[in-house]
């Protein structure tokens, strides 16, 4: 399967978000958030910027994520915000590369995400630099 990773243009991201919007949503419900009313307002105002996983063979939107930018003390800090597919993994996490050159572009000295322990396994070249951990009582 030829995949690819397109960073969607703020002034589309209203007629793309329909077909992108369930990955998120997925993202932010197994992260336990409810997804912000104000998110479709912040791609479409370049605060954020809305990302699609493409299945080339089938012309088809087969993941999603968001990315946002955070002036740090250190420098600009990439951030990979909330991510969701139909595969997920290995499968496209290669495509991080994309995200990475778009970072540099803008000035970022760093790229971040919080998610999942399993991502760790497919993202050799990250390293670990906190946990969040929660006792629900």
């Amino acid at each position: 399967m030829e995949i690819n990773l397109f960073a969607v243009d703020p002034r589309l991201a209203s007629k793309v978000w329909p077909l992108a919007s369930p990955f998120i949503e997925k993202s932010y419900t197994r992260a336990d958030y409810k997804m912000p009313l104000s998110l479709l307002e912040d791609l479409t105002e370049n605060r954020k910027l809305l990302w699609v996983v493409v299945d080339m063979e089938n012309d088809q939107i087969i993941g999603a994520l968001t990315t946002a930018i955070y002036i740090m003390n250190t420098g600009k800090m990439c951030k990979i915000e909330h991510c969701g597919g139909t595969t997920f993994g290995a499968d496209w996490w290669y495509l991080r590369s994309v995200i990475e050159e778009y970072a540099k572009r803008e000035g970022c000295v760093r790229v971040m995400f919080e998610g999942r322990r399993e991502l760790a396994k497919v993202l050799p070249d990250y390293r670990p630099i906190a946990v969040i951990l929660e006792k629900r009582i």
